[in-house]
């Protein structure tokens, strides 16, 4: 899958298994939401969903939701991105007519934690394929919205998907004292020039 040349895979839940239903997926109607779980701050910056070949079209309009996460439910809204898909790629093992579609956009910084996340059309359809993710214990950490609201029942709990990103760089023990000592030599020579400033009145 094409992706930005820093983009790493920060979550990936991809089809296991096969179940052959597809689901209306537009952002001003009926679409979905994902739960995903990050161990370390990042910046989101693409998504992977599994559609219908005849959707999946390279160019089209697509819109991305960020959602917050509280209690294990979506929350506040963080981020509506409106861009294009940038690849179309088959599924390995799967029918032809599944394609994995990816979509980047403006990098959107998130704490560690949980997150939901979903990519619809945004013009037209963009049908979102189901995947038996785990047999019968598929996740049950999808919700299904109209337009904005959310529907907190799931309707559907056999979606997959993968998010894309850069995890936040943190700095190496080296690096941490070196950054302090630079901090300290800063604020004795501004205390130091503070001193004469005193002085010279």
């Amino acid at each position: 899958v094409s992706a930005p040349a820093s983009a790493a895979v920060l979550f990936d839940d991809a089809p296991v298994g096969f179940t052959p239903a597809n689901y209306v997926n537009q952002a001003s109607g009926q679409n979905f939401l994902m739960r995903f779980t990050i161990g370390t701050g990042a910046t989101v910056n693409g998504l992977d969903i599994f559609t219908y070949s005849a959707f999946a079209t390279l160019g089209k309009a697509v819109t991305i939701k960020i959602r917050s996460d509280v209690g294990g439910d979506p929350a506040a809204n963080l981020a509506q991105i409106e861009t294009t898909l940038s690849a179309v790629t088959p599924v390995g093992g799967q029918p032809d007519f599944v394609k994995r579609v990816h979509a980047d956009f403006g990098g959107v910084a998130l704490a560690a934690g949980s997150y939901w996340i979903g990519m619809s059309g945004a013009a037209s359809e963009l049908g979102i394929y189901g995947f038996q993710n785990g047999g019968p214990d598929a996740p049950t950490d999808q919700r299904q919205l109209a337009g904005n609201t959310v529907t907190i029942t799931p309707s559907v709990n056999n979606l997959a998907f993968t998010v894309h990103g850069d995890a936040n760089a943190v700095p190496e023990p080296a690096a941490w004292a070196l950054m302090i000592s630079g901090f300290g030599l800063v604020g004795a020579a501004s205390r130091r020039r503070a001193r004469q400033r005193i002085v010279a009145a």
